[in-house]
């Protein structure tokens, strides 16, 4: 009776606690758009859009009638933000799509207009849009883009951008997940209305140089990326080439390498901090020379004055590098800072990063699959929430020296490190199978060096670019990324760096954030029942299983050896191999299965486990195998009758790739072919005005 009283007075207690901070509950509609986001990706068939619009409405006149009747009207909001959110998913799926290539298909001669171009470590990489194969067949998709890989021994010039191509090709389809919870390219690739990549056969015959016109900004980006390269050269050029052009093709794969296991890799991408440093900077530099005249600091608003000068920076940044879509919501996050610098608000608060998700969310409902949104949000977050509890906690110090100053500068950035690591290190581990372990010291030394010998420096070289006096500013920049790339390549030297981290299921990443959120957004003590829900997430994560068998929709299998490591039925190359190796044999490179330690044996004919397991290469071994094996994977064959469970060729076309646990389970990539970023979709409704008729069906 007395443990029942207390439980109902803490309960009573953290309810009253939510009540209270009222204010608060605003900053879980994100959350709920995202959980409806989340829903309709989940959904194992293509939901109506008129049937989302109707559940909207219906949930908004909902709360109309019941907006002054409370706990109801609070339902309804969260009801109406999640089906907002499945709704806004479906009409940005409806408004993009566009067919996608779902078999390999070639030689294919093609005309094309040149629309990006990325220059790459071994040649380069080409965005193609309105393209004409040279002989049309019905069983050909209308691809609205196609990304084209040029090796530097087939086109050492690759055409430039704004030219129109006729180019000798092999089509193929973007490939799916290499197993259950791998990144979907094929996703990302529909939702950026890419349809398939292309490999070139011969050099590309440039028809016409200047088949369309190119933008200020891709002339501006070729001739900074020549310049840059001149001026500054190898690994520290490239990654200049990044930070100022958006262009991350040519860094080298060993610089790469070095900045993962250093926890610097995102330093190599335009993300929150390139774009914070660049507005932080132009403001603080106009703010000061503002206050140097006392006539323009008396008379004029130079606050203000310096927050648009930097929003038109930032602005013109993200337009500079090519807008993608991370840096397109980092901009939104500083505008929304700035703006709220123009209206005297807080600048950096948990509403502004509400607002900006939210946003975010409706424009780009795909962004809630990125690994860059969910752990760019974790990060500023939980950085968010710390701040607020320092700011209600701290204790004023008029009198501080410099030694004092620069002691905290330094224990600010190790405390950034610690909050934004921890924060994003759940989905890094389930994304990636990486974790930085010394990410810590990695920041603590790269940091400093970025914020004041690197976008400074940067900000300066566009200024002086147009001019040719862009060298002293670019040689300081080299500098501060050659420190970088040092310090990268010594942290990542030292023992326990980089450790990769198993395959663990969507559910403990799920009760993981929802444990941060709930630490994050609420205040008072009822905030620490998300430390027990990131426990509960933690203690859920060995509860997978490690599978005994891997498929991928390709053929490549993969099987448990006596010994625990995977075993593959051919020499394992390729990203299936490393992703595999990555998630479910971290320890173990992988080999082909012809050792005694892989428990397989085989003939000619097809091989069999000691789990029992039949690998059928001909189809005159599927009688003998049927009998006396119970799972038979039979990937090149269509399998007709079997008294044992089967996975073959058409298994793998409907569902993709396999994961087979010892218990009998199994998990796969797909239930069915029924979403329009997947193969053999058959759209049964119509798209932008126009419905579309399925691919010709694999041969």
């Amino acid at each position: 009776m007395l443990l029942r009283l207390r439980l109902a007075i803490l309960l009573g207690s953290w309810r009253d606690d939510i009540a209270t901070e009222r204010e608060r509950w605003a900053y879980w509609l994100p959350v709920l758009l995202g959980v409806g986001i989340g829903i309709y990706f989940w959904l194992p068939f293509e939901p109506h859009l008129w049937v989302m619009a109707a559940l909207t409405l219906m949930m908004f006149i909902c709360w109309y009638r019941l907006r002054q009747a409370e706990p109801w009207s609070q339902i309804a909001i969260a009801g109406l933000a999640l089906f907002l959110g499945m709704l806004a998913a479906s009409v940005r799926t409806n408004a993009i799509y566009s067919p996608m290539l779902d078999r390999s298909m070639g030689p294919l001669l093609i005309e094309a207009n040149v629309a990006e171009r990325e220059l790459r470590e071994n040649g380069s990489r080409l965005l193609l849009e309105n393209i004409v194969f040279e002989r049309r067949q019905a069983d050909r998709p209308a691809l609205h883009q196609l990304r084209l890989t040029l090796r530097t021994t087939v086109a050492p010039n690759p055409p430039p951008v704004g030219a129109r191509i006729k180019v000798l090709v092999n089509l193929l389809p973007i490939s799916e997940p290499s197993a259950p919870g791998a990144y979907n390219f094929r996703l990302q690739a529909f939702y950026e209305q890419v349809g398939a990549t292309a490999i070139a056969l011969r050099t590309p015959e440039v028809i016409n140089p200047v088949a369309q016109e190119v933008s200020m900004a891709e002339s501006w980006r070729n001739a900074a990326a020549t310049r840059i390269h001149n001026t500054i050269g190898g690994a520290e050029g490239a990654i200049a080439v990044a930070l100022m052009t958006g262009e991350r093709g040519a860094i080298d794969e060993k610089t790469n390498e070095d900045m993962r296991k250093a926890g610097t890799a995102h330093m190599l991408s335009i993300s929150g901090m390139h774009i914070g440093m660049v507005g932080g900077f132009v403001f603080f530099l106009i703010r000061s020379l503002l206050a140097l005249h006392p006539a323009v600091a008396l008379h004029y608003p130079i606050k203000q004055i310096a927050a648009v000068i930097a929003l038109a920076a930032v602005v013109g940044y993200t337009w500079l590098v090519g807008a993608p879509i991370p840096a397109q919501r980092s901009m939104l996050m500083a505008g929304l800072v700035f703006v709220a610098i123009l209206l005297d608000r807080q600048a950096l608060s948990m509403r502004s990063v509400a607002l900006a998700a939210s946003i975010i969310l409706l424009m780009f409902p795909e962004s809630l699959l990125n690994p860059g949104f969910q752990m760019s949000f974790a990060a500023i977050v939980m950085l968010i929430a710390a701040y607020e509890w320092w700011r209600l906690n701290k204790t004023k110090d008029e009198h501080m020296g410099w030694g004092l100053r620069a002691w905290r500068y330094v224990l600010g950035i190790i405390i950034t490190s610690v909050i934004a690591g921890l924060a994003t290190m759940p989905f890094g581990a389930w994304h990636f199978h990486r974790l930085q372990l010394l990410g810590v010291l990695g920041n603590l030394i790269a940091m400093p060096l970025t914020g004041i010998l690197v976008m400074p420096p940067l900000v300066l070289a566009y200024v002086l670019l147009p001019f040719g006096l862009e060298q002293p500013a670019l040689y300081v920049m080299g500098l501060g990324l050659q420190g970088v790339t040092d310090s990268a390549a010594w942290v990542g030297s030292l023992p326990g760096a980089d450790v990769n981290a198993a395959q663990f299921g969507l559910l403990p990443l799920l009760v993981m954030t929802a444990g941060g959120l709930w630490l994050a957004i609420w205040q008072r003590r009822v905030r620490f029942l998300g430390v027990a829900l990131i426990l509960i997430g933690l203690l859920l994560v060995p509860l997978k299983q490690s599978p005994v068998a891997l498929i991928s929709s390709e053929g490549q299998v993969a099987i448990r050896g006596l010994d625990g490591h995977l075993y593959y039925e051919r020499p394992p190359r390729g990203l299936i191999a490393r992703d595999w190796s990555r998630a479910y044999d971290s320890a173990h490179e992988g080999q082909a299965w012809r050792l005694a330690s892989s428990g397989v044996n085989c003939d000619v004919l097809g091989c069999i486990t000691s789990a029992d397991i039949a690998i059928v290469k001909r189809a005159e071994a599927l009688a003998e195998d049927c009998q006396r094996a119970r799972l038979v994977i039979a990937p090149d064959i269509r399998v007709r009758a079997c008294a044992a469970r089967v996975i073959d060729r058409q298994a793998l076309r409907e569902h993709g790739s396999h994961v087979l646990y010892a218990d009998g389970s199994m998990d796969t990539v797909r239930t069915s072919s029924a979403r329009p970023w997947q193969p053999y979709y058959k759209a049964s409704v119509s798209y932008s005005g126009a419905t579309t008729q399925p691919d010709a069906p694999a041969p």
